[in-house]
C-alpha cells in the first residue's frame, strides 16, 4: 500500500488526533482488493455465444495503521479508542479524502467497518482501520465549472475520469437571469436537456447521482415545484474526452461533478 500523509473523514483530519499511517510489525507483502477487477456478465439460461458486457469488480477495501507520531512509545488508552470509535465507526457512509504527497489527492465514499487493536504487554501502540468503499473506483476533488449564457453559448468541458460505463451524471445549478427557456445540447447526443417557463432568479438544483430536480421557486400553497410537461426528462451527462454543449437561455450555469479513478490500490 501506498502511504498517504494524512486522511480526512467524517469531517475531521487524523492530524488534528496526532495521528500517522505507517506498517506495523509487517514482512511488506499484502494482498487487498484494488477494483481493477471486470467481472463477465452472464445468463446460464439462454444462448451462451452472446456476450452480456462485464461490471465492475468488488468494491475496493483496504486497511490503515495508525500509530501516534513523533514518539513510538506512545499508547493508545481506552478513552482515545472510545473517541476515535465515535469519529470513525458510524452507520452512513462518508467521503474518505486521502491526502498524498506525490499525486493529487484522491476520494473514496464508504465507511470504516473494524478498529483492530495491536498489543504489547497489556498497551495498545496502533490500530488497524478496515475501510470499505461502495465502488471499485477512487474519485478526484469535487470539479466546478461555472459558465455565463446570454442568448446561446459554446460550451466545451474535457472529462477525464475513467467510469467504465463512459459517462456520468453532473450535479448542476441553474440561475436564472430572466424569465424563459433552457436549453443544454451535447453533441454528443441527439436530444437537449430542456426546461421552460422558468421565472427570472429561479435557480434550479440537479443532483445528477440520483437524477432529481429542485427549484427555489414553490408550487400552490407552498409545496415543492413540480416540472411535469416543462421538463422533457432528459439529463445532462459528461462523456469522456471532449463534451461540447450548445445551451440556449439567458442564465448562469455551474457544473459540479468528481471524476473516477481507477488507480488501483492506494
Amino acid at each position: 500500500m501506498v502511504f498517504v500523509s494524512q486522511f480526512e473523514y467524517n469531517n475531521e483530519i487524523s492530524d488534528d488526533w496526532d495521528l500517522e499511517i505507517c506498517t506495523f510489525d509487517h514482512d511488506g507483502s499484502e494482498t487487498t482488493s484494488s477494483g481493477l477487477e471486470l467481472s463477465p456478465t452472464v445468463d446460464e439460461l439462454v444462448n451462451r455465444s452472446v456476450d452480456y458486457g462485464a461490471r465492475n469488480g468488488d468494491p475496493i477495501t483496504f486497511d490503515m495503521t495508525l500509530i501516534h507520531k513523533n514518539g513510538s512509545d506512545r499508547y493508545f488508552n481506552r478513552d482515545e479508542i472510545r473517541e476515535l470509535t465515535r469519529w470513525l465507526l458510524t452507520p452512513n457512509v462518508h467521503w474518505l479524502k486521502l491526502y498524498d504527497q506525490e499525486y493529487e489527492d484522491y476520494w473514496c465514499l464508504g465507511r470504516f467497518t473494524k478498529i483492530t487493536k495491536t498489543k504489547f504487554g497489556g498497551n495498545v501502540p496502533a490500530l488497524t482501520l478496515t475501510f470499505v468503499s461502495v465502488s471499485s473506483y477512487y474519485y478526484s476533488d469535487i470539479i466546478t465549472k461555472t459558465f455565463s449564457v446570454d442568448g446561446n453559448a459554446r460550451i466545451s468541458i474535457r472529462s477525464l475520469g475513467d467510469e467504465i460505463e463512459g459517462y456520468m451524471y453532473p450535479d448542476m445549478e441553474i440561475t436564472m437571469k430572466k424569465e424563459g427557456d433552457v436549453s443544454i445540447k451535447n453533441h454528443l447526443e441527439e436530444e437537449a436537456f430542456s426546461l421552460s417557463n422558468l421565472s427570472n432568479n429561479e435557480i434550479i438544483t440537479i443532483d445528477g447521482h440520483n437524477l432529481i430536480m429542485y427549484s427555489n421557486v414553490t408550487g400552490p400553497s407552498l409545496t415543492p415545484k413540480i416540472f411535469g410537461d416543462n421538463f422533457n426528462r432528459h439529463w445532462v451527462k459528461l462523456y469522456k474526452g471532449e463534451n461540447i454543449f450548445e445551451a440556449d437561455g439567458n442564465f448562469d450555469l455551474t457544473f459540479q461533478y468528481r471524476e473516477a479513478r481507477r488507480v488501483g490500490e492506494f
